[in-house]
């Protein structure tokens, strides 16, 4: 199990998670985890799911940072759960 910051756990686990004034401390938590060999599959799906929800906050290098962190958990079906949230956009 992932030690998720406890601001990180507030956020994903409560309505929070929807609210896109959260989305810096998400993209600062997953550049956090890439420095760090860490990986955080929930927190990166609600970035993802912030960016379903709110398209003009999207970027395109946290998509590709967060897909690769995916592609690591493998066979872990992670990479596939992005790819769901990203197939309305591509």
């Amino acid at each position: 199990m992932v030690q998720r910051p406890e601001n990180i756990a507030n956020i994903i686990n409560g309505v929070e998670r929807y609210n896109p004034e959260n989305i810096d401390a998400l993209e600062n938590y997953l550049n956090h985890q890439c420095e760090n060999g860490q990986y955080d599959c929930e927190a990166n799906l609600a970035i993802l799911k912030l960016y379903q929800f709110n398209p003009q906050l999207a970027k395109e290098p946290i998509v590709a940072k967060i897909l690769v962190k995916a592609l690591t958990a493998l066979p872990a079906p992670d990479f596939n759960l992005c790819l769901y949230l990203l197939a309305e956009h591509a």
